[in-house]
């Protein structure tokens, strides 16, 4: 053995490295305050950039359905049930606008064709379709849409002006969106098709 080895201290390598990597671990991670400020700076401009774009006050639920290859837009508020391409009980004698009756939870609704409504919109060449029951004060109706697509939400900045939609599909269209989505008006439907009601 070299007598010109010296004994290693290992008690004092030990502090060493550890002192080391303290020095790297502050060097990569903010100390507690720090990242409290970064996280809270961080959380506050989140926050304004969400009540600047997404007002909740200025948007409508809107349920998105098609039909004749159109879009419309109803006020989520009005809708009670959307049923999957449901059978019809046909009525005798009844208008084309009619698509006929169905029961649920044991209240009859007639069904309206949302194609035929909309006259000047494109007819549906689908024989069946979904079906959307509405509400409005005291009545409750359904109307026939070729699908029924998503929930979207509606800002006002959205819509075009409420002249350029009546002059396109008079009352029963309250106004259009930027992207071509007809919004319903659904008291005008519904006062449409209390004159229409089956005998």
């Amino acid at each position: 053995m070299n007598s010109s080895n010296k004994a290693i201290d290992w008690q004092n390598l030990r502090l060493r490295l550890k002192a080391e990597s303290d020095v790297l671990e502050d060097a990569f991670e903010p100390i507690p305050v720090e990242l409290d400020i970064i996280l809270r700076e961080r959380a506050a401009r989140l926050a304004s950039i969400e009540r600047a774009e997404i007002d909740p006050r200025s948007q409508t639920a809107m349920l998105e359905c098609s039909t004749g290859g159109e879009r419309y837009g109803i006020d989520i508020q009005a809708v009670l049930e959307v049923i999957a391409t449901p059978k019809y009980t046909p009525v005798p004698g009844s208008s084309e606008i009619l698509s006929g009756l169905i029961s649920r939870r044991g209240q009859l609704f007639t069904i309206y064709d949302l194609s035929r409504l909309l006259t000047t919109a494109v007819e549906s060449k689908r024989k069946q379709g979904d079906v959307i029951l509405l509400r409005h004060e005291s009545r409750h109706i359904g109307i026939r849409a070729d699908t029924v697509d998503r929930v979207i939400l509606i800002g006002q900045s959205s819509l075009i002006s409420h002249g350029d939609a009546s002059d396109l599909f008079g009352n029963f269209v309250s106004n259009v969106t930027r992207d071509g989505l007809s919004i319903l008006n659904v008291a005008a439907i519904f006062h449409l098709t209390g004159k229409k009601r089956p005998n």
